[in-house]
């Protein structure tokens, strides 16, 4: 049975750059993202029978991210239908894996599930044996790239706010520092395989437990993103551009880095990330950073009266689902939440 590891990250964080480099290895295979029905960040769909795999299709095909794997329809229903059963999401991710492997998956199989490294007790009470990996960055870099990076799904930029992605690493951090001594957990930093590669991808080959360094062949992970993705990753083909580790320096003002570094000063020292703004800072970079923290409260304020809405909706249990990445039958005439901004919530994707 192969082995299954988790590539876990944020968003803009190098995490390309790595599968394709672990891709390039003869006993290793990467997937790539998707939105699967895992019980653990999104609904599971029940697989008890075979009757039951058409429906769980349905949900497996309603993620974009999922269809852009392009795995045969037809092929996959008939791995799901010939079980056994029930099938736990365990067997579920292995079929899929299979079968997106043309039926011979490698011995290591490496699933590009950036959101997992908040869950990892869940996914291996699901998945026994469960290995992760955690790619971090410095997170005034990972603001610099998302600011400037646009959402393929929405086509709007994946941050605006450096005081969300100074929370979010951390949040991540505290979860690494839990996991980062024990076997089954591997924490690389990104710069360190920009300016270290060969050393880091030694400590990986390590960790793996591969046999062999031999390089495979087939279409390389490059050519299997998806087309309206690759404007992200324009770099990982190429050579890996050292001089953008500190480009956050030059391109961010003061008072975005004095909010990343307020916020997140302790959790960036532990992991070698020094502060670079202290006292320099000026009154009205100072004044700016108090704009973030307010636009940030008014966020996850925002955040929690929606969340609520749904909770006590009568329809809300659609819009969950919707918000998970699962595309449900359409919500009961009637039932719909009225929008944050006062009109009706629209029945459309998101």
């Amino acid at each position: 049975m192969e082995q299954l590891v988790f590539l876990t990250y944020v968003s803009r964080s190098g995490s390309t750059l790595l599968a394709r480099m672990l891709d390039e290895y003869a006993e290793v295979g990467v997937s790539l993202e998707a939105r699967l029905p895992d019980g653990i960040l999104y609904p599971a769909v029940p697989l008890r029978c075979p009757a039951d795999a058409p429906p769980a299709m349905e949900v497996l095909y309603s993620d974009p991210k999922f269809r852009q794997w392009g795995i045969d329809r037809e092929a996959l229903r008939t791995a799901l239908e010939q079980g056994p059963f029930p099938i736990r999401y365990d067997r579920l991710l292995r079929t899929v894996l299979a079968t997106y492997f043309d039926g011979d998956p490698p011995q290591i199989v490496i699933c590009k599930f950036g959101y997992y490294v908040e869950h990892v007790e869940r996914v291996r009470a699901e998945i026994p044996g469960a290995r992760f990996i955690f790619v971090m960055r410095d997170p005034r870099a990972v603001y610099n790239s998302q600011r400037r990076s646009l959402n393929s799904e929405t086509g709007t930029p994946m941050s605006t706010n450096p005081l969300r992605v100074a929370r979010r690493f951390v949040e991540l951090e505290r979860v690494v520092q839990a996991c980062r001594d024990e076997p089954w957990f591997h924490l690389l930093r990104y710069e360190d395989l920009l300016q270290a590669t060969e050393a880091e991808l030694q400590r990986l080959v390590t960790f793996l437990g591969l046999r062999s360094t031999a390089k495979a062949g087939g279409p390389s992970y490059d050519e299997r993103i998806p087309a309206a993705e690759r404007h992200l990753h324009e770099r990982v083909g190429g050579r890996a551009q050292q001089e953008r580790i500190d480009a956050w320096s030059r391109e961010l003002s003061t008072a975005e880095i004095l909010t990343i570094e307020r916020a997140a000063a302790d959790a960036m020292a532990r992991h070698g990330y020094d502060t670079v703004v202290g006292d320099a800072a000026s009154g009205g970079d100072r004044l700016r950073t108090v704009g973030y923290r307010l636009r940030y409260g008014a966020w996850r304020l925002a955040r929690k009266a929606w969340r609520a809405v749904l909770t006590v909706w009568p329809g809300g249990g659609h819009y969950r689902k919707r918000a998970l990445g699962v595309r449900p039958e359409p919500a009961p005439s009637g039932n719909r939440p009225p929008r944050l901004d006062g009109h009706e919530a629209s029945g459309g994707n998101r």
